[in-house]
């Protein structure tokens, strides 16, 4: 449903997952009015339909239409269109967890206690110096330190006054008073009324030491009744620190505080026990950079299903620190922490890892000798075509241009793929710049095919798209090469400088895959740099040297 405001001189718009195909007719409706300025704003949306791009550019063109989008790669794919549109930071931007976090301060109260214990005896306590803060019953309330040292031989104690804290410490709040922080980073007990009903109280500790220690804090939320701690967590957000609230379904009937701070949204993560100790393990270890990448590639596999062990390793690390780069990320170890927690941070990541790029004829020598292969075609009864890593389209949509220029697109369909979602509906989209069209026209021109270019495009204020004809001849698919077995019987399969980006091992899956997707005698082109894997030598032989064309002859 399309959400807009209405007001004497202007018009408000948003665009986000909930904007249907339908509620483009209501869109241009509201351009009819005329109003004197339109401010569209595009949210958590990678890429639009063409029929909404089209209806944007052209009323972009006639009236005061201003544009801004949360997605950068949105608003890079609208740019190459020439529509005008601005960059604005994410509202749910990722927050960058600091990998050298090293206080550890905990609050809770009913049923709190075993919660505690367990995660102290599952972390290195010897990385993090550990404050509590905790509700309970006065009979227990100076039994704390005795039921750790039943588990830990650790430096555990009722905070005093006057300490620094320290790596390797234990410091618990004494009942009866507020344990807060002074300026020269020493405990101070104070003497002073209850806050939220409680004394000690979490949210006067929690915004004492988050005021002081900052990025360097990591606070957890455990169970317990009422809500001391909750109005502290926007502080808390405010001053870096990480916030984690227990899982309240672990809490059994003592769920209300972890409750009602997660109805604050004033939290960066909600775990369980489990992965609560596997997070604070996780920020304490120490690796080297090799030791993070791989270890990055396995959580990536075992949370998403994306298996990137089986890319070379210098195209992860080029496209990891570009990553990082693009997002301020200052170590190693803060990128794997923020894709494994952050899953917008991987959706990112993902688009990183994404190799788009490409033109159309790219290589007119090779387009040239496509051209004679596509001619023996010309008896056949029907031709498929597969063309792998298809990128945003331009190489499907040069070889159809190809098949009509030698009048075989009529009985012939394209498979086009790429394991990018995002890629794919821009691809489908068939919409190109103005600079994109003038290469494409230059390369085309080399081929000398007496054909002209623009019989194949439409043409908009400020980019093209190709007619009908050429895009009903292609499909396009969402398709992963290291996990998918044949699907077709093809006669071409093109599938450029995309396997330079795989070690061998994956090499030799996709190298059957190709193989077994295609037909006796048909024909597999590859990218420049790439070559025949020795295992199958002798399945294939050259057709063309130079330009990587080899025909399967076993």
């Amino acid at each position: 449903m399309l959400r807009f405001l209405e007001d004497e001189n202007r018009c408000q718009i948003t665009i986000d997952r909930f904007f249907e195909e339908s509620d483009i007719e209501l869109l241009k409706k509201l351009f009819v009015k005329k109003y004197e300025l339109y401010e569209i704003k595009i949210l958590k949306l990678y890429t639009l339909s063409a029929e909404l791009i089209k209806v944007l550019s052209h009323y972009q063109k006639e009236g005061n239409l201003f544009i801004t989008s949360d997605r950068s790669r949105l608003v890079r794919y609208l740019h190459r269109l020439s529509i005008d549109i601005m960059f604005v930071v994410e509202n749910d931007k990722f927050k960058i967890q600091k990998g050298d976090a090293d206080i550890l301060l905990i609050g809770g109260s009913a049923q709190s206690s075993k919660k505690i214990t367990y995660l102290l005896r599952s972390i290195d306590i010897s990385k993090y110096a550990i404050v509590i803060v905790q509700h309970i019953n006065a009979k227990f309330a100076s039994a704390l330190d005795k039921i750790i040292l039943n588990y830990l031989n650790v430096n555990v104690h009722y905070a005093q006054g006057g300490e620094v804290l320290e790596k390797n410490h234990i410091y618990i709040a004494p009942q009866e008073r507020h344990l807060e922080i002074d300026k020269e980073g020493r405990l101070v007990l104070e003497d002073t009324p209850e806050v939220n009903s409680a004394k000690p109280s979490i949210s006067v500790c929690f915004n004492s030491l988050s005021s002081f220690y900052g990025e360097r804090l990591i606070a957890i939320l455990e169970c317990g009744y009422a809500a001391d701690g909750v109005d502290s967590l926007k502080n808390l957000q405010r001053w870096g620190s990480t916030v984690i609230v227990q899982q309240p379904s672990e809490c059994f009937e003592a769920y209300s505080m972890p409750k009602n701070a997660i109805a604050s949204k004033n939290y960066n993560y909600i775990f369980t026990q489990v992965e609560m100790k596997e997070f604070l393990n996780l920020v304490a270890s120490e690796h080297s950079y090799c030791e993070w990448i791989e270890y990055a590639l396995e959580k990536i596999y075992e949370l998403y299903e994306y298996d990137y062990r089986v890319y070379d390793r210098n195209m992860i690390r080029r496209r990891v620190e570009l990553f990082m780069v693009k997002n301020s990320i200052g170590t190693i170890k803060e990128f794997v922490l923020l894709i494994i927690y952050n899953k917008l941070a991987f959706k990112l990541f993902f688009l990183e890892m994404s190799i788009n790029v490409s033109q159309f004829f790219r290589d007119p020598i090779l387009m040239r000798k496509l051209v004679e292969v596509l001619a023996k075609f010309r008896h056949n009864y029907s031709i498929k075509i597969w063309c792998a890593g298809v990128s945003r389209g331009e190489e499907a949509y040069s070889l159809a241009i190809l098949l009509e220029s030698v009048k075989i697109l009529e009985k012939s369909l394209i498979y086009a793929t790429d394991f990018n979602p995002v890629v794919i509906e821009e691809a489908k989209n068939a919409l190109y710049g103005m600079k994109d069209y003038k290469r494409a026209e230059d390369n085309f021109k080399s081929l000398e095919l007496r054909e002209d270019l623009a019989n194949y495009f439409l043409f908009h204020e400020t980019f093209v798209e190709l007619k009908e004809s050429i895009k009903k001849k292609i499909m396009f698919f969402v398709h992963d090469l290291q996990n998918s077995s044949s699907f077709n019987e093809f006669d071409l399969i093109e599938c450029r400088n995309v396997l330079i980006y795989f070690n061998l091992t994956l090499q030799e899956r996709v190298f059957k895959l190709l193989y077994d997707s295609l037909k006796f005698g048909g024909y597999l082109c590859l990218g420049s740099n790439e070559f025949i894997l020795p295992s199958f030598e002798e399945k294939f032989e050259i057709y063309d040297s130079e330009c990587k064309i080899f025909k399967k002859v076993r």
